[in-house]
């Protein structure tokens, strides 16, 4: 519609942005409100960053919504821009953060969200050197009052001898489980086990709500890993609620907001699960339900996030300040789901549920998992061998489970995903075999935890993928050699 010329040589959507600014540069605009016209007629979340030839010294920011940061560090005669406060602590603890969402005049029903910001670099690590607008072209002066500073420091961020990342969260997950579970996971006077959880978490008048019987249902909601680890929260409440009456569902964000909500939602509480605290989907459907009269209580992993004005308690993962640097969240997500089951426990303890007594083994169990999953790290140098030798000579690659192993299988999924660049399947184990097993993948088979009859029908399964010409490694947790037609078997606690 704006009738731009564009190199057919240049395929991203971000072309755009030039373009349209150069027409409105065209036009007679000044450079900032020549940028402020362009990312207006975007719709969406976005971050976008901009510099013009005749003025390499400014760069122009935009940023609307909140599925993106920006956060511009004050260095010494300096500014560094970056999408978390982790990428500018190495050179400053100050900075501003933009803001998109909140309204430019917020009794004005007409103002815009979105800011746009210029930087020059005559004032270079001063506010002096920021000019800021809103979408809708107010001037938003910056003064010292609107800088914060990085609670991370370059310690935080260190990734000592690791090769990269992901590596160095993984070894430091079983500490992060340790420390979700500190304070919450305790034992009375006989060495007994219990959950306790503060008024932070669960308040004094949503307790009241459950002792009155006024809570009758329970959400969870997450998107991506968050998701998944909303599967598991949603299995722990699902069992530990048992018998209390209350019905316990889990939906994606984004499926809840078109499907799940209802005029008056005041007798329902939502377990509303995200790593940053700032994920735009969750936020909106916590409004959405919040609106409507529900209980919120976040289990997040950040302090100071959006999510957390927006909740009645919040459930810290490890201390609420464990950063999570790699693509995939891997610490985040193991403490997600702990966090859920503690969260589970002391629900079912405030309603006084018939299973609540009968815990003790699961606890028990629970306060050893950080020395299991520093047992399964041990056994790096194995599962490196068989990922050398299994994964490259097969295009193909799929994930499956059944049950809580199910819930393994999609997360193993979006990791692969996203550090391999590749799309993968993830399938329950007794649905594979009628789906895409004539492209002869590998697959990994999640069997920890099955018993009886259930360790014979995943043995027949990985029978049939082997028949199939398909690679079936599987994790279980004993190996009594019932999956003889695996390739390979892992076995973990």
């Amino acid at each position: 519609s704006e009738g731009l010329s564009l190199a057919p040589e240049i395929t991203t959507d971000a072309k755009v942005v030039p373009a349209l600014c150069a027409v409105h540069l065209a036009t007679g605009c000044e450079r900032l409100e020549a940028f402020r016209r362009t990312v207006s007629a975007f719709e969406g979340s976005v971050a976008i960053g901009m510099a013009t030839g005749d003025a390499p010294d400014r760069l122009l920011l935009s940023l609307r919504g909140s599925g993106q940061g920006l956060f511009i560090g004050l260095a010494e005669d300096a500014f560094v821009v970056a999408s978390e406060p982790y990428g500018i602590v190495e050179l400053t603890a100050d900075y501003l953060r933009m803001d998109g969402e909140t309204p430019a005049a917020p009794d004005d029903p007409a103002a815009s969200r979105g800011q746009i910001v210029e930087l020059d670099a005559a004032g270079a690590g001063s506010v002096d050197g920021i000019t800021r607008r809103s979408y809708d072209g107010r001037n938003l002066p910056v003064t010292s009052a609107d800088l914060s500073r990085a609670e991370v420091t370059t310690r935080d961020i260190d990734r000592g001898d690791h090769p990269h990342f992901l590596i160095k969260e993984i070894g430091e997950s079983p500490d992060s489980v340790r420390s979700t579970l500190r304070g919450r996971l305790v034992a009375d006077g006989d060495g007994t086990l219990g959950v306790r959880l503060g008024s932070e978490v669960l308040c004094d008048d949503l307790r009241a709500e459950l002792a009155a019987g006024a809570i009758r249902r329970v959400l969870v909601i997450g998107q991506g890993t968050a998701a998944v680890a909303g599967g598991s929260v949603a299995r722990s409440l699902a069992e530990e609620l048992t018998g209390t009456g209350i019905e316990v569902d889990d939906l994606p964000a984004t499926e809840l907001s078109g499907f799940g909500l209802v005029p008056d939602m005041s007798d329902t509480l939502v377990i509303a699960i995200s790593q940053s605290g700032t994920t735009t989907d969750t936020n909106r459907t916590v409004d959405l339900v919040r609106a409507r009269g529900a209980r919120v209580v976040a289990i997040v992993n950040r302090r100071n996030s959006d999510l957390i004005d927006r909740a009645d308690g919040v459930l810290y993962t490890s201390d609420g300040r464990d950063l999570e640097m790699s693509v995939a969240s891997t610490k985040a997500f193991y403490c997600q789901v702990v966090a859920g089951f503690l969260l589970a426990a002391a629900l079912a303890d405030a309603l006084g549920a018939p299973g609540a007594a009968d815990r003790s083994a699961l606890l028990t169990a629970l306060a050893d998992l950080p020395s299991d999953m520093e047992a399964v790290l041990d056994l790096r140098g194995h599962i490196s061998d068989l990922a050398s030798r299994h994964a490259p000579p097969r295009r193909y690659w799929a994930v499956v489970g059944s049950g809580d192993n199910l819930i393994a299988a999609e997360e193993i999924r979006i990791k692969l995903s996203e550090l391999c660049y590749k799309a993968i399947a993830s399938d329950a184990t007794e649905d594979k075999k009628h789906i895409d097993l004539s492209s002869e993948p590998l697959v990994v088979v999640c069997a920890t935890g099955l018993v009886g009859s259930a360790v014979d029908d995943v043995a027949k399964e990985v029978a049939i993928f082997r028949a199939h010409k398909a690679a079936p490694v599987v994790v279980a947790d004993t190996d009594t050699g019932r999956f003889a037609e695996a390739l390979d078997v892992v076995v973990v606690p």
